[in-house]
């Protein structure tokens, strides 16, 4: 009698059979799996910081659960096998990369400001910006309601010719706006400086 069979056959009478535990999930293959690491991880985050989680597969279940809560573009069905090819491509025996250093002066330099203290946009003009371009992914109030992830209080607010760059080129699956002149990104992130609060 195999193992399992054995133990269903000693349980009191009337009790559920025990059910043996869940065979791990399969993991994605690696063109999938590099797909959904791009479109639903590095929109948000930089490959360094996620090549630096070297956590085990149950951890990695849920912080997938926890980015889908917050708008990450991962099927439900995907989330054990994207979790596992994580844990796979990112394994918990081996040391995390050591993190690029950077000096004083380069750190200051991407989050210089206009000497007037922020740049010179039109909050106003900012929120038409906002409302035509960016509301269908990131929410009418910038939470990242639709699909996108929060504005508010992101670290690109604080790094003006970072933010520009991701306006024009995109990253992940957000396009790129190049048809946006320099006033109308400006005038946009004075917008969202604003309701976030960055000064």
């Amino acid at each position: 009698m195999n193992p399992a069979a054995q133990l269903n056959s000693t349980a009191a009478p009337g009790a559920p059979a025990a059910s043996a535990p869940a065979a791990p999930a399969e993991p994605l293959g690696p063109k999938e799996g590099g797909a959904l690491f791009a479109t639903a991880c590095t929109s948000c985050h930089t490959s360094g910081f996620i090549e630096g989680s070297r956590i085990p597969v149950k951890a990695w279940t849920a912080e997938v659960t926890k980015m889908r809560k917050w708008g990450a573009l991962v099927d439900e069905e995907q989330v054990a096998p994207f979790a596992a090819w994580l844990a796979l491509k990112f394994p918990i025996a081996e040391d995390a990369p050591k993190a690029p250093r950077m000096s004083a002066k380069a750190a200051l330099a991407t989050v210089k400001r206009h000497p007037a203290g922020g740049p010179p946009g039109d909050p106003k003009h900012g929120k038409e910006v906002y409302a035509q371009s960016c509301a269908s992914c990131h929410g009418a109030s910038a939470l990242g309601a639709g699909g996108g992830p929060s504005l508010v209080e992101n670290p690109a607010l604080g790094q003006e010719a970072r933010f520009a760059l991701l306006i024009q080129k995109g990253k992940g699956r957000m396009p790129g706006y190049d048809d946006l002149k320099s006033n109308d990104i400006a005038s946009l992130l004075a917008y969202l400086q604003g309701i976030s609060g960055v000064h």
